[in-house]
């Protein structure tokens, strides 16, 4: 992997560790809960007229401290152990930051998941992240719940519990839309009942933060509470949808 990949890889995860450095824990089962969140993003998303073109759910947490890079390879051998069912790539390093990952496709789908364990340099130690994600560019409900067992089971697996989760859903509309983009917001706010926060507003983008309170977990901006994104982009007659919870982790 070139240098500026790994860089950019290590700015996002720290970017979402302090994004979400406010959050509230979900009571209860949180992968369950995030697991019917992308269920409820898909519906958003078709409820709209657009087809999904991509979804994604990514779980992280803060593992452990090492002292020394060797503890990371033992950690990535261990990992190796643990999963090998997936393609493992070389471990990544360069100025003291190191990666490694492993992919593969769930079977009988078209659906990629992966697990990444990073390590950076801090106050003379080494800071760690392990991610896990799942994604795929077809969305059938009906497929995505015959699975769902096996992530749950990789998740109490990777995970200690104390896991971040992030869903996203990635949509088109197929026709040239009638209705301006902020009114095409809105009425995606309505449809999860949440209350705008911020909105960025331009001639062919509209992004917008918001709240719902009916979900407990939820991140800070400018003293208010947010966990809902929406983005809506027009490109020539094209228009793309993308909704997030907490924050939108896909490019829009």
């Amino acid at each position: 992997m070139k240098r500026s990949n790994i860089l950019a890889v290590f700015f996002i995860i720290i970017f979402f560790f302090g994004a979400y450095s406010y959050s509230s824990a979900e009571t209860g089962s949180h992968e369950k809960a995030s697991f019917h969140k992308l269920e409820t993003l898909a519906d958003a998303v078709r409820d709209q007229g657009a087809h999904v073109t991509r979804w994604s759910l990514y779980a992280r947490e803060t593992s452990l401290q090492l002292k020394h890079p060797s503890e990371f390879y033992e950690q990535a051998k261990h990992l190796k152990k643990n999963f090998p069912e997936y393609t493992w790539q070389s471990v990544a390093k360069e100025q003291g930051y190191y990666q490694i990952t492993g992919y593969r496709i769930i079977p009988n789908t078209e659906v990629k998941e992966s697990v990444s364990f990073f390590a950076y340099p801090q106050n003379n130690n080494y800071k760690t992240y392990i991610i896990y994600e799942v994604q795929g560019n077809k969305w059938n409900i009906k497929s995505w719940r015959s699975y769902t067992p096996e992530i749950a089971t990789k998740l109490s697996k990777i995970f200690t519990g104390k896991e971040t989760i992030f869903t996203c859903v990635n949509g088109k509309y197929s026709d040239t839309m009638k209705s301006g983009l902020s009114k095409r917001v809105e009425q995606v706010l309505a449809h999860f009942s949440a209350e705008k926060v911020e909105q960025d507003n331009e001639k062919t983008f509209v992004s917008v933060s918001a709240y719902n309170r009916q979900w407990k977990d939820s991140i800070e901006t400018n003293q208010r509470k947010m966990n809902l994104q929406v983005a809506l982009r027009t490109v020539g007659s094209a228009t793309s949808i993308t909704i997030g919870t907490p924050i939108i982790t896909s490019e829009y």
